[in-house]
């Protein structure tokens, strides 16, 4: 049993929420399924097709194991890859980089902060090199999401669904 159980057999009262206001479905589907019977509202209005705001690019790994524990080296190079683009772009947008392994967060901030275009990156994109505990009230207009995991590899599998990950050759980027 749970803390949670354990309150749950002691309480006199309780309360739960009704409506949500801050995440889209997609986001907070998890917690209405399994806190609330599938009875939690989200009121949060969506002003585009889920398509035109999220994109997957899977990267063709190599197979190689990365020598420093819970990095990717590809991931790495591909995202560095975008921050130029981004940067030569007229109107650059503000970019997020979020990975849940401090390891792969310092990886990329030691090869950015090394980069010939350190300083505009940083400044012009307002860049901020995250973990998922630490990005919690950060917004930015691009957020890519190095997630370190490989077919070799996947430290994550039991967090994001496999789906996304079993990509034919063909559909990957």
């Amino acid at each position: 049993n749970s803390v949670l159980d354990f309150f749950g057999l002691i309480s006199n009262y309780e309360i739960q929420l009704k409506k949500h206001f801050r995440s889209y479905p997609e986001m907070i589907s998890f917690s209405s399924k399994y806190f609330y019977d599938n009875s939690l509202q989200v009121m949060k209005i969506r002003s585009k097709p889920v398509d035109e705001i999220i994109k997957f690019n899977f990267i063709k790994h190599d197979g190689l194991l990365d020598i420093e524990k819970n990095t990717n080296k590809l991931e790495s190079e591909y995202i560095i890859n975008q921050l130029e683009i981004i940067l030569n772009d007229e109107n650059p947008k503000s970019v997020g980089i979020i990975t849940p392994h401090t390891e792969q967060q310092s990886y990329l901030s030691t090869k950015i902060h090394n980069h010939k275009n350190s300083d505009q990156i940083f400044n012009k994109l307002k860049l901020k090199i995250m973990t998922f505990d630490t990005c919690q009230g950060e917004e930015r207009d691009i957020i890519f999401y190095s997630l370190v995991a490989t077919n070799e590899k996947d430290r994550l599998s039991y967090i994001f669904p496999k789906d996304l990950i079993n990509k034919t050759e063909d559909e990957i980027d």
